[in-house]
């Protein structure tokens, strides 16, 4: 059909061509989403019960991987991370996220972080610095050695004097096995990246041993270790010029968190109580 200058008149979109586009699609399940929410009574909360056990193992969890005690604070941290990660999980069913999803749960609570913070701005360059300024012990150089390693899959392998017998001189190979194809020399090692090769035993036995002296053997869930130390350095701050490529995703990570814990501590208070058991502090 053409109009009364001979041209055919201007169409819009056809509706079936909106009803395949994915940003409608994302935006009327958003809508429906917190339409939904607004819908749910205000005092219907649900109980999250903490025990004493829950938090000793959260605890435990995170010294782990620490290789350290926490702190009194960093205690109260894990288990406000713990209640946190909760109601998002709790909060994305509520939503329906899961409703023809089978992702595990860190995938829904990553979900739910991600409608929560929404967009984050670019910091402009006196923000970075400021935040740099604010977080130079996040950046610091940690300390690193330099160790030999030997390792034996079996505990009964290595003879029982090995260790002095390798402090008076003996060649270390071809004694042990090799570990995961790495050298028996690793150069520039943290006490972290020992942990994570090797197990928490070892890596605490490494950051403390005498320089230059053998130890071991040292069992881990890997068999057994005998590791020397032969040259150590100190930790030490770096310069922003040095960090900055990173600074910009660290402060967009931490406003995104800001969010999420502002709506958490919403969602909190509208749809959940957390009950702590007797003796076990929130």
């Amino acid at each position: 059909m053409v109009d009364a200058n001979g041209a055919a008149p201007h169409r819009g979109p056809s509706p079936r061509r909106w009803c395949r586009e994915p940003l409608l699609h994302f935006a009327l399940l958003a809508g429906l989403l917190f339409a939904a929410d607004r819908l749910l009574p205000g005092d219907a909360r649900e109980t999250i019960l903490i025990s004493d056990a829950t938090v000793h193992h959260l605890v435990r969890q995170a010294e782990e991987a620490e290789l350290r005690p926490l702190s009194l604070a960093e205690r109260d941290e894990v288990v406000r991370a713990f209640v946190e990660e909760e109601i998002l999980y709790r909060e994305a069913y509520r939503r329906g996220l899961d409703r023809g999803d089978s992702m595990m749960r860190r995938n829904l609570i990553l979900k739910m972080r991600g409608l929560l913070a929404d967009e984050t701005r670019r910091p402009d360059g006196a923000e970075l610095r400021e935040y740099f300024a604010a977080n130079q012990d996040r950046y610091a150089r940690p300390p690193s050695f330099d160790l030999e390693h030997l390792y034996f899959s079996d505990p009964a392998d290595p003879p029982a004097d090995l260790a002095d017998r390798l402090d008076a001189g003996a060649a270390p190979m071809p004694v042990g096995e090799i570990f995961r194809e790495l050298e028996t020399t690793l150069a520039s090692f943290t006490q972290q990246d020992v942990g994570a090769l090797f197990g928490a035993d070892v890596a605490k036995i490494a950051a403390g041993i005498e320089e230059g002296r053998w130890s071991g053997p040292i069992a881990s869930p890997h068999g057994v270790h005998f590791i020397r130390v032969s040259a150590r350095r100190p930790g030490g701050e770096v310069a922003f010029e040095d960090v900055a490529r990173f600074l910009e995703a660290d402060w967009a990570l931490e406003q995104a968190q800001r969010k999420v814990e502002a709506e958490v501590k919403r969602l909190r208070a509208a749809h959940y109580e957390v009950v702590f058991e007797p003796g076990t502090h929130d």
